[in-house]
């Protein structure tokens, strides 16, 4: 898979699926690299590797909650 059938199935899951939250597993870590190569157009892309899933959890549920998000977890 290459990152633009990666970018035309994340848009399909945003824009035409409306779902706010995506939950990406890369167990074998292949597109932490290209993270910052998936134009989404107001969806914030949040690298799980170093952030707190309690503290993402509440930023969701309590701060941001109108907002899109794609998770990415570069495990499984």
């Amino acid at each position: 898979m290459n990152v633009d059938q990666l970018t035309s199935g994340l848009r399909k899951a945003f824009f035409e699926e409306g779902h706010r939250i995506v939950f990406w597993y890369d167990a074998a870590s292949d597109f932490v690299d290209e993270l910052n190569l998936i134009g989404l157009e107001s969806v914030n892309i949040i690298n799980m590797a170093n952030e707190s899933a309690l503290g993402i959890k509440l930023k969701l549920e309590l701060e941001d909650t109108s907002e899109r998000f794609l998770l990415y977890f570069p495990s499984s």
